[in-house]
């Protein structure tokens, strides 16, 4: 088996028709379809265990969050590639292709690849890869942009979004910790940042395909803002802590200090769920500060190298 595709699925039954549809269009065959559903309260499983029995289909009794889902998905699974997707994700019938045959005829050291994700109206960016700035702030490079082509000369990104994310899976398998590949403290929510940056740290490459096209009709999370706005603060804290290395925090400084107060200064008075993950981050400490070891450990590149990245 080429390639393995990794779906997440919650409450999806909306999306989940045009998602696998368009994996059976695809021109390149040689892959299989794992869906781990978490829960879903609706229809989502019964569509398809009655019209995609090709599926492979596991169970969660309830949401085990994106992490720990798609950790399952790809322990199960037995590409040389993993794709991850989203259900609210539409590929073009060349993704596929485009993403195999890049891999295969490029740098062996490329394990991440991101394509270029469309908006529904087919001409605005939603992600060509992923950017971290000097403040620590995670995005998408070329978000909410119109397409024109601007970034197709620009092969090189520090990580891939997990929406459509193509990695390597000798890649996975080398930054693993413990068997896990995306971390499951993040539940969901930058957590394709941390493996992107993990993978930068062991010396692994991001690429962008400009001809593997995907579409992102976005709706496929129920979460409210405010426990977005609870993950984005918890999960930030927690990727500096795990990959970030002392003197670039130092050199940084004057970008990301004064970001960090008065982002805590609002968000303590407007967001009570923030504490939460206040609480969280501190509980989490131990084991973060255990798989920090074992990535600095394993850390090939120069703090240069990293700071280049930022934006």
């Amino acid at each position: 088996m080429k390639v393995s595709v990794i779906l997440v699925t919650w409450n999806v039954e909306v999306f989940i028709r045009q998602c696998l549809d368009a994996l059976r269009q695809q021109t390149f065959k040689d892959f299989e379809v794992i869906v781990v559903d978490n829960g879903s309260r609706d229809q989502t499983t019964s569509i398809i265990k009655e019209d995609y029995p090709e599926v492979v289909l596991v169970r969660n009794r309830k949401n085990e969050g994106f992490c720990r889902a798609n950790n399952r998905g790809i322990s199960l699974s037995g590409g040389d590639y993993i794709l991850t997707l989203n259900a609210d994700v539409v590929l073009d019938k060349g993704f596929l292709q485009s993403m195999v045959e890049t891999m295969e005829g490029g740098d062996r050291r490329m394990g991440m690849l991101s394509g270029k994700m469309l908006r529904q109206d087919k001409v605005t960016l939603d992600s060509t890869g992923l950017i971290l700035s000097k403040s620590r702030r995670f995005y998408d490079r070329g978000t909410e942009q119109k397409d024109r082509r601007q970034y197709n000369g620009d092969r090189g990104v520090f990580g891939v979004c997990a929406g459509a994310g193509f990695y390597r899976r000798a890649m996975l398998e080398d930054i693993s910790i413990d068997g896990e590949y995306f971390d499951d403290h993040f539940f969901f929510l930058g957590e394709d940042f941390d493996i992107s940056w993990r993978a930068q740290l062991y010396g692994w490459k991001g690429g962008f395909v400009p001809s593997a096209v995907c579409y992102h009709l976005r709706g496929s999370s129920e979460h409210g803002s405010k426990f977005r706005q609870y993950l984005s603060f918890k999960n930030r804290y927690l990727l500096m802590l795990k990959n970030d290395s002392l003197v670039n925090v130092l050199l940084t400084s004057p970008w990301w200090i004064p970001y960090d107060a008065a982002r805590l200064v609002y968000l303590f008075f407007t967001n009570r769920l923030v504490w939460r993950g206040l609480k969280e981050v501190f509980q989490a400490l131990p084991d973060i500060w255990r798989k920090r070891q074992v990535i600095k450990a394993h850390t090939v590149v120069s703090n240069r190298y990293i700071r280049e990245w930022l934006r």
